[in-house]
């Protein structure tokens, strides 16, 4: 697999800590925070473009840097956007 840059890093779903965790079920967690109903709508949050956000869900990966912006945004807790465990906010 191509190495996937962003600055702060990514979380590499399905495996280690995460091997019950898709980037699936983590952009549809970023979906209900945002309450965007597309992955077109959450990428203009996110300020990013659609084709990365696709290619993260292909490659099960999640940019720190999403997490960490939703959970700043928005007043959410990190390990629920990663998890779904514990309370949102």
């Amino acid at each position: 697999m191509t190495a996937y840059w962003e600055p702060e890093g990514y979380y590499q779903l399905g495996e280690g800590r995460f091997v019950d965790i898709s980037a699936e079920n983590v952009l549809t967690r970023m979906r209900e925070i945002t309450q965007t109903h597309t992955l077109s709508d959450l990428a203009l949050c996110l300020g990013t473009r659609l084709a990365l956000l696709t290619d993260a869900k292909r490659r099960n990966i999640i940019p720190i840097g999403w997490v960490q912006s939703l959970a700043h945004q928005f007043s959410c807790d990190t390990f629920w956007i990663l998890t779904g465990q514990n309370v949102p906010r």
